[in-house]
């Protein structure tokens, strides 16, 4: 069972203001009228120096929640709290969270089909005034990562831009670390030092991160708390100790017990879903109706009137 190493950071802040506290959220891309909504009544709060795994199936909503955490989208006012300030309301919360994803540096620019990642131009120039302030953090993150500043960004594997993406991204000392996917195309060993390196953020900086992946080797003694969401629900959250069939696995010797505890959630999940299944259905026409309301829902022509536009959950 791995050890809580951040006992004394949350006692001290756990009677305050948290760093993320997310209330009665529930979130929807356009009128809830008319489009799906994507989160449903989340609650939950995190303390300094949490280091929180975010899991769940595709399109369960993950990507959503690390986007209002950022400020990306726009919410009712107290619903999703950094710091003790509005998410998406209090611009000065920008310079003390860091957001990583997929998309970033892959989007192109408006008319010359290329991203900002892929010019030809060297790593080292790439936000040369923040790596110049941030020096010695900076050569850190490049020893970290082994990131070579002479590299051309148009001459690089996708690995290598993740790497140069993540140091150019991290350069600046945070409070809040939200992470979606970020690891995919990193090497196992980069991967490795890298989470290590966060391990330490939160010990000994007392940065809160959020981590979502779906790539779980490794992790069992990284996370301080577990947040699982499906269908746009927040189905189990809390720390790591405060899972009985998590705990069991750690003491049993299970291998992989992080692993296989998530995997018995989602699998759990699934074969719920397909209980609720009618003959003809596929699973992603499904996600918020039992079998009873399907079949009122179907009882005219047999198809799920106003299904894409309804609001319903995904």
């Amino acid at each position: 069972m791995p050890s809580d190493d951040i006992t004394t950071t949350t006692t001290t802040t756990t009677k305050s203001t948290p760093v993320i506290a997310v209330n009665n959220l529930n979130f929807t891309y356009g009128a809830a009228a008319q489009h799906k909504i994507v989160l449903h009544n989340v609650n939950f709060e995190l303390p300094k120096g949490s280091r929180t795994l975010l899991v769940g199936d595709n399109g369960a909503g993950k990507s959503t929640l690390l986007r209002l955490l950022a400020g990306k989208h726009i919410h009712p006012s107290g619903t999703v709290q950094c710091l003790g300030r509005e998410s998406y309301f209090d611009t000065t919360l920008n310079e003390k969270r860091a957001y990583l994803s997929t998309d970033w540096g892959r989007k192109t620019v408006a008319f010359s089909g290329v991203s900002s990642m892929s010019v030809d131009v060297a790593a080292s120039e790439m936000m040369a005034d923040t790596q110049k302030e941030f020096r010695a953090r900076r050569d850190e993150l490049v020893e970290l990562l082994g990131v070579d500043l002479d590299w051309r960004m148009h001459q690089l594997s996708d690995g290598q831009r993740r790497r140069v993406q993540i140091m150019l991204q991290l350069l600046r000392p945070v409070d809040i670390m939200l992470l979606d996917e970020i690891t995919t195309d990193l090497d196992l060993i980069t991967r490795q030092d890298f989470l290590n390196h966060l391990k330490k953020e939160a010990q000994v900086n007392g940065t809160t991160i959020v981590y979502a992946t779906h790539i779980f080797d490794g992790l069992d003694s990284w996370p301080t708390h577990l947040a699982w969401i499906g269908d746009g629900k927040l189905l189990r959250f809390g720390r790591v100790e405060e899972f009985p069939d998590l705990q069991d696995r750690f003491k049993s010797g299970t291998v992989a017990p992080l692993l296989r505890t998530i995997e018995h959630w989602l699998r759990s999940a699934r074969d719920e879903k397909r209980k609720n299944l009618l003959p003809g259905m596929k699973m992603t026409e499904t996600a918020d109706f039992t079998k009873d309301e399907l079949r009122g829902e179907l009882s005219g022509n047999g198809y799920l009137s106003g299904r894409f536009n309804s609001g319903y959950g995904n």
